[in-house]
């Protein structure tokens, strides 16, 4: 028999008004733990980037960038309306990468760990292992800038892991690459989550990026979720 999953994750009645205007409107979902959850805009329409602004809303008043007009998120059981975005278990990796060109790939991966004050050891010890598991060892003293695009998402997503968060949030994170590469990327990260095992919560407006990497498509239009399902 299959193990109950834990609800990692709970929006309730989330709305979002900016200026009058309802951009979320009323969103209740459930997202649970070790899940691939990918909120998917319309696509082929002028108006994707505005829906997958919305969906990204939603992550950032989950992320706490942003505060929700109404309703509650609920984290691992506990409100965290009023938690900042320092103190919750989760990381986001954006579609810029926003790498630090000054440091190289080792700084990068390490600058998490350096702020929670870790020894020299453990943070060595833990950036080798994130090196590994993207398949980029032996980058350690490269310079971010001379990588290519995929080489510096991968980095991108390993800075964000190496803190070890309950929840990754990955806004577009693919949109740069060419289909090649977005191709052979979908696959990496639905590798590096199983690796990992935590919860992935992906925006784009891509459908077959959707079918291929989540277990669970939220679809979103108009601001409110149409459709909830498995791939």
């Amino acid at each position: 028999m299959e193990m109950e999953k834990k609800k990692l994750i709970q929006f309730k009645n989330i709305v979002k008004d900016f200026d009058g205007q309802l951009v979320l409107k009323g969103i209740n979902l459930d997202i649970y733990e070790n899940e691939f959850v990918t909120l998917l805009g319309p696509s082929g329409c002028e108006l994707c980037s505005l829906e997958l602004r919305r969906s990204f809303e939603k992550l950032r008043i989950l992320g706490g960038f942003l505060e929700a007009s109404e309703g509650h998120v609920i984290f691992d059981g506990e409100d965290i309306a009023q938690l900042p975005p320092y103190k919750r278990e989760l990381n986001t990796v954006f579609q810029k990468y926003a790498l630090f060109p000054h440091m190289n790939v080792y700084d990068n991966i390490a600058f998490g760990l350096k702020i929670k004050k870790m020894s020299k050891d453990v943070i060595e010890q833990k950036v080798l292992k994130m090196l590994k598991l993207i398949n980029l060892e032996g980058f350690e003293k490269k310079d971010v800038t001379l990588l290519s695009g995929g080489q510096q998402q991968r980095i991108a997503i390993a800075r964000a892991l190496v803190n070890e968060p309950k929840v990754l949030l990955l806004d577009e994170p693919l949109g740069a690459l060419d289909l090649k590469l977005r191709k052979e990327m979908q696959y990496e990260l639905k590798k590096i989550q199983q690796e990992v095992g935590i919860t992935f919560i992906y925006v784009t407006h891509d459908q077959e990026e959707a079918l291929t990497m989540s277990d669970k498509i939220v679809v979103m239009k108009d601001g409110e979720i149409q459709q909830v399902g498995t791939p």
